[in-house]
């Protein structure tokens, strides 16, 4: 992540996609942040999710994150399946 991100963010959104990838046994997603600014920014990033009979999914998210009071929040968030 560039020197410029601001503090703080990039443990939000890491954390978040490992929590992710731990509840989908998907892997770590992988992720593009881009700062939107000091107080915004947005991940975007192709997520895998393995069902248990072995079917595999994937698709793409984005995350809006703001930065407030309490620190970096998600503000919005997207994610789509790719056609099968």
């Amino acid at each position: 992540m560039a020197s410029d991100t601001p503090s703080g963010l990039e443990h939000s959104v890491r954390g978040d996609a490992e929590t992710r990838a731990r509840c989908s046994q998907g892997g770590e997603p992988e992720l593009d942040i881009l700062t939107l600014g000091t107080e915004a920014a947005m991940a975007r990033g192709r997520w895998r999710l393995k069902m248990p009979d072995g079917k595999e999914l994937s698709g793409m998210t984005s995350i809006i994150f703001r930065k407030l009071p309490e620190g970096w929040r998600i503000v919005h968030d997207h994610s789509s399946t790719e056609s099968s």
